[in-house]
C-alpha cells in the first residue's frame, strides 16, 4: 500500500502490487543518471521518492549515506559539501531556501552533485533556473504520484529552455487534458489531467480514515490525479494547479498556485502560501496592488506549516485568513 501526501486534500491509500512497484523502480532507475554514485538522504524514508531512490542505489550497488533530517540552509549546505555525495533529493521549498542562502554565483556551489532532484511538489520557473545555475547543473525534477508513477522529467538543458513546464512526458505514458464533460481537449488547451500507463495503480483506492472505495470509475491503467494542465506539441507537460487548490472568496474563484507565482515575483518574498519573509506589509501591498485584482489579494500570516519532508501543508493553514 502507498499513501498520498495529503498536502492538498484528504490522504488516499493506494494499492501497490509487487510487479507494479518493481516496474516503477525500473523506470526511475532508467531516468536516474547512470553511475550517480553516493546518495545522501536527509529526508524521511516515509517520503516515497526518498525510499525509491535508496532502494535503487542499494540494488545497483551505489552507497547510501543517511543523515538526520535537515532543513536549515547552513546545516544542509555543510553536509552536502562534506559528504561529497553525488545525488540528493529535496522538496522545492528546501531548494528555494538553499538558493536564497547561496545567492548568485559564477559557478554552481555543489560541484560534486551529479543529481539534485526536486521532489514532492511544484517549483517556480525562477527557482528551477536559479537551482540549475547556482546550486547544480544536475538539477532535475519529475512529475509523479503514488497513483500514476513517474510521468514527466525536466532535466539538463530543458531546465533553462522550458522551466515553466514539469518536463518531457515519458515515452511509455499518455497524458490527456479533459473538459468538464470528460472529453479530450486539443493539444495546448488546459483541463483536468488523465494519465494512462502501465505503472498506474488500481483506481479503487480509499480515503484515509474512511471506508469509501471505488472513488474513480476508470479503466485499468488510467488515473485522474486531480491536477489541471496541458500537453504542448513538443511533448512537454505544464501543470497549472490542483483542482482542490481553488479558494472561493466573495463569489470569485482564486487559483492558489497562480496567485503564489505572482507573489513570488516580488523579490522580498521568501516563501508563499500567504507570505513569509523579512518583508513589510507595504512592500507586498504595493506589489499586489500593481499585479493582482483586489478580490484575489492575499492575507498575512506569521508562518506556514510544513510536513516532515518539507512539503507545504496548505490544508493546515488557518482558513480564517481567507475570509
Amino acid at each position: 500500500m502507498g499513501q498520498t501526501s495529503g498536502t492538498t486534500g484528504q490522504p488516499k491509500i493506494v494499492p501497490h502490487h509487487q510487479h507494479l512497484y518493481a516496474e516503477r523502480l525500473r523506470i526511475r532507475a532508467a531516468a536516474q543518471a547512470r553511475g550517480a554514485g553516493k546518495l545522501l538522504i536527509a529526508t524521511s524514508l516515509q517520503f516515497h521518492p526518498t525510499l525509491a531512490a535508496a532502494i535503487i542505489n542499494l540494488i545497483i550497488g551505489d552507497p547510501v549515506q543517511f543523515h538526520p533530517i535537515l532543513f536549515t540552509p547552513d546545516s544542509l549546505t555543510e553536509i552536502i559539501l562534506s559528504s561529497r555525495a553525488r545525488t540528493i533529493l529535496l522538496p522545492p521549498p528546501i531548494i528555494r531556501r538553499l538558493v536564497h542562502h547561496v545567492g548568485p554565483r559564477d559557478t554552481p556551489l555543489f560541484a560534486d552533485l551529479k543529481v539534485l532532484r526536486s521532489v514532492g511538489g511544484p517549483a517556480s520557473p525562477e527557482d528551477k533556473i536559479a537551482a540549475y545555475k547556482h546550486l547544480s547543473p544536475g538539477y532535475t525534477m519529475a512529475y509523479s504520484s503514488n497513483q500514476s508513477g513517474m510521468v514527466a522529467v525536466l532535466q539538463g538543458p530543458d531546465v533553462l529552455a522550458r522551466p515553466e513546464t514539469t518536463g518531457r512526458i515519458l515515452d511509455s505514458v499518455l497524458v490527456e487534458a479533459l473538459d468538464d464533460e470528460g472529453q479530450v481537449l486539443p493539444i495546448g488547451v488546459p483541463g483536468q489531467l488523465r494519465i494512462s500507463s502501465r505503472t498506474v495503480a488500481q483506481t479503487n483506492y480509499q480515503q484515509l480514515g474512511t471506508t469509501t472505495g471505488n472513488v474513480e470509475a476508470l479503466r485499468t491503467g488510467m488515473s485522474m490525479p486531480g491536477d489541471v494542465g496541458f500537453v504542448d506539441s513538443q511533448g512537454f507537460l505544464t501543470i497549472q494547479g490542483r483542482q482542490d487548490d481553488v479558494i472561493l472568496r466573495g463569489g470569485v474563484n482564486v487559483s492558489v498556485e497562480q496567485l503564489e507565482r505572482m507573489i513570488m515575483q516580488c523579490q522580498v518574498v521568501e516563501d508563499v502560501a500567504a507570505v513569509v519573509g523579512s518583508v513589510s506589509g507595504d512592500q507586498v501591498l504595493r506589489h499586489c496592488v500593481a499585479t493582482i485584482p483586489v478580490e484575489k489579494r492575499p492575507r498575512k500570516v506569521p508562518s506556514l506549516p510544513y510536513s516532515i519532508v518539507g512539503k507545504l501543508l496548505r490544508r493546515k493553514i488557518d482558513p480564517a485568513v481567507f475570509d
